[in-house]
């Protein structure tokens, strides 16, 4: 049941914040949830299911898409692209961790993987959203509003 909670509700709540990216968001956060979800579904679809050592197949998605948000962060020059790249990086991390140690099992791996892969991107997706609402609420609150007065 907790599995579940844990899978399903990432799911959830990745398609809800790229959902938001989409419709809120400027490029960068959309390009950023676009990216998110292709890894998102393309993972499940290429999965081979390896009972013992790395998944190759999804080890190549995981890098084509830290080599994407390692591009967005590089051309937004947004702080919260920095945090995408590198809690990406830290899923591809977890991929070798199983050629470090022999010790690391199945649950340390996929928990590692869907904590910063997974819940990592998708809470840096969101902290860029309500950075950028922040900013057009102090935007809107110091715009000069049109004069009243008449002339007579």
């Amino acid at each position: 049941m907790l599995h579940l909670i844990w899978a399903k509700g990432g799911t959830l709540l990745a398609i809800f914040v790229s959902l938001y990216a989409f419709w809120r968001g400027e490029v960068p956060e959309r390009v950023g949830a676009a990216v998110l979800l292709a890894g998102w579904f393309i993972t499940p679809m290429v999965q081979m299911h390896v009972t013992h050592g790395i998944d190759g197949h999804i080890l190549a998605v995981d890098w084509v898409v830290l080599i994407a948000f390692v591009t967005l962060s590089l051309w937004s020059r947004r702080p919260w692209t920095i945090f995408l790249a590198a809690f990406q990086l830290d899923a591809v991390a977890s991929h070798y961790a199983t050629l470090l140690s022999p010790d690391v099992g199945a649950y340390s791996y996929i928990t590692g993987i869907g904590l910063w892969g997974g819940f990592g991107i998708v809470f840096a997706l969101w902290g860029g959203l309500w950075g950028l609402e922040k900013r057009r609420k102090r935007e809107k609150a110091f715009q000069v509003l049109p004069s009243t007065s008449s002339t007579r």
